[in-house]
């Protein structure tokens, strides 16, 4: 059985899943930074309402690159 490539703490700041993504792209973990950018689209809400414009742009942009 595969174990997941990450998972979240137990109870994620999406600021730092964000930019703990980015550095791993950087880094060319890029199963991890996959895992953690996903992550953040469908949940950083859940944890930060505020995030709602970061994670329609910025962080869409990240991914993209």
């Amino acid at each position: 059985m595969n174990e997941p490539v990450w998972e979240p703490p137990e109870n994620p700041d999406p600021s730092e899943v964000l930019r703990s993504a980015m550095f791993d792209r950087r880094e060319g973990r890029y199963d991890v930074a996959l895992a953690k950018y996903v992550w953040f689209f469908h949940h950083a809400l859940e944890y930060k309402r505020g995030m709602s414009a970061v994670r329609l742009s910025f962080a869409l942009s990240y991914w993209n690159d």
